[in-house]
């Protein structure tokens, strides 16, 4: 994903999508960060899911382009909050839902296809 965002370069976002995920077992994760009106992700990184992991992606876009940014659609994790409200002043805050109302139900169904894939390859 690196060599890919590397190769295309990134026009500043309004409206940003951030979540993270898991690279390993043992709560390891990257922070990933989408264009949604692009639909295309615009960054990957950091080592974890705090406050300065995610401030790099914001060092990285750059103080005028934060500045543009008008909306930031994450879950209700506090460090990507509050990293956003540091650096986009212009911005909103939209909380997406499905980590806490849809996450069991995704689960479980990921576990069910996951049984279903598995007895097919015997």
């Amino acid at each position: 994903m690196q060599r890919q965002l590397a190769d295309n370069p990134v026009k500043p976002p309004r409206v940003i999508g951030k979540d993270e995920i898991s690279v390993r077992k043992g709560h390891e994760y990257r922070i990933i960060v989408h264009d949604l009106e692009r639909r295309r992700p615009i960054w990957f990184g950091g080592e974890d899911r705090t406050i300065k992991s995610m401030d790099l992606f914001y060092e990285a876009l750059g103080i005028e382009a934060c500045e543009k940014i008008e909306l930031g659609v994450m879950d209700m994790w506090r460090a990507f909050e509050q990293s956003f409200q540091a650096h986009c002043p212009n911005g909103k805050i939209a909380y997406d839902p499905l980590p806490r109302v849809q996450a069991p139900e995704c689960r479980n169904r990921r576990n069910q296809e996951g049984g279903v894939q598995a007895d097919r390859r015997g």
